[in-house]
């Protein structure tokens, strides 16, 4: 017996979900609070993003090499990596290290 074509999708795409997962890291960021954001590149330091993030709205990160990110208000957003929920035990100022495949450190 032949799998359906949903199944066959579902693999395939569960197969890319888990390329992906091996080769980048995923940071999803939503704003319970505002939230001062910068995201650095670890590698040479160079700026990827830096701004405000306003209550109620969320952004996505993929990177494929280690970043840091900085967080004015930890307390105020739910982070998530690699769809593992992450709480920064902190209500100051943060700065997070994040690499594809590794768990998150602060720094």
């Amino acid at each position: 017996m032949r799998p359906s074509a949903a199944a066959t999708l579902s693999l395939r795409s569960m197969a890319v979900a888990e390329l992906v997962a091996d080769a980048d890291v995923v940071i999803h960021l939503a704003a319970v609070e505002e939230c001062w954001v910068q995201l650095t590149s670890s590698t040479d330091g160079s700026q990827l993003y830096m701004g405000t993030i306003p209550a109620g709205s969320s952004m996505t990160w993929t990177e494929k090499h280690a970043v840091q990110m900085s967080l004015g208000n930890p307390g105020g957003i739910v982070l998530t990596v690699d769809g593992k929920r992450q709480i920064p035990h902190t209500a100051e100022p943060v700065t997070l290290d994040f690499s594809p495949g590794t768990s998150p450190q602060s720094s």
